[in-house]
């Protein structure tokens, strides 16, 4: 139950994560392709020329360090691409969709017909005025009662 809870708090709204991820997800795929192309590229030039004797050693040692180092840099490049993209994916949703728990549980509280509970919105949220338009249709649904 405590580890639900922990990645309820990280996934807000888990569509809408969805939603955000593509093109992430997309700039990650083109990534690898691009890295897996410069690397077939360098083992088709090998194999199509064809140095052999001692003294094309340094010419075949060349290009395949260019691949072991396109390899290294790539694949690093794509975990830190990969792992920044974690980080944004958790801080935009809930700075886009961190807002939305709240009202949507006092909603949900007002469809109940619990009319005592208030909304209350931290002085960064953009839907601030929201919140207290809903704590104020609260109140007046309160005191029909």
């Amino acid at each position: 139950m405590n580890q639900r809870r922990k990645l309820s708090n990280l996934i807000i709204d888990r569509k809408a994560l969805t939603r955000l991820s593509v093109p992430f997800l997309t700039l990650a795929a083109l990534s690898i392709a691009i890295v897996l192309t410069i690397q077939w590229r360098i083992l088709d030039t090998l194999r199509s020329i064809e140095l052999h004797g001692l003294e094309n050693l340094a010419a075949i040692n060349s290009l395949l360090r260019a691949q072991e180092a396109v390899t290294l840099i790539g694949t690093i490049g794509i975990l830190v691409f990969c792992v920044s993209c974690l980080v944004l994916w958790i801080i935009f949703s809930h700075r886009i969709f961190g807002p939305m728990v709240p009202i949507r549980r006092h909603i949900e509280k007002l469809i109940e017909g619990d009319y005592t509970t208030r909304v209350h919105p931290r002085s960064t949220d953009e839907f601030k005025d929201l919140m207290n338009d809903l704590n104020r249709l609260a109140e007046k649904l309160g005191g029909k009662n």
